[in-house]
């Protein structure tokens, strides 16, 4: 019992638990969609909330290139899955370009969590 405090001490602070929303997996794809008769892209997201008590309230992706960038929201689909499909039309980004592309993740205190990657779709 002598160094029982010792050990809960260390055990806790090895222990950390973020307090903010965790992008843990994204994709982006462009492609052709027949019933639109156009262009679409679809952006998903899933992320957690690690804090007891706390959740996602927003979930975004921001792409740009040297012409032109576009922030749009994401729809929470169900627990951690997030997901907009948005035509080229409605987000002036073009199928075929190379993006920077961040997605990001905030709760109901406005901590953040982002993921930033590079995209471009060959062969649109």
């Amino acid at each position: 019992m002598k160094y029982h405090n010792a050990i809960v001490a260390a055990l806790a602070l090895g222990c950390y638990v973020p307090q903010a929303p965790d992008i843990y997996h994204t994709h982006v794809s462009c492609h052709w969609n027949q019933s639109e008769q156009g262009y679409v892209w679809v952006f998903q997201a899933w992320v957690d909330h690690p804090a007891t008590g706390g959740y996602v309230t927003d979930v975004a992706v921001h792409l740009s290139d040297t012409d032109q960038s576009a922030l749009l929201t994401l729809e929470n689909q169900e627990g951690p899955y997030w997901e907009s499909v948005y035509s080229e039309n409605e987000t002036g980004l073009v199928c075929g370009r190379l993006y920077s592309v961040y997605f990001l993740a905030f709760d109901e205190l406005s901590n953040s969590d982002a993921e930033k990657f590079y995209y471009q779709q060959f062969n649109p």
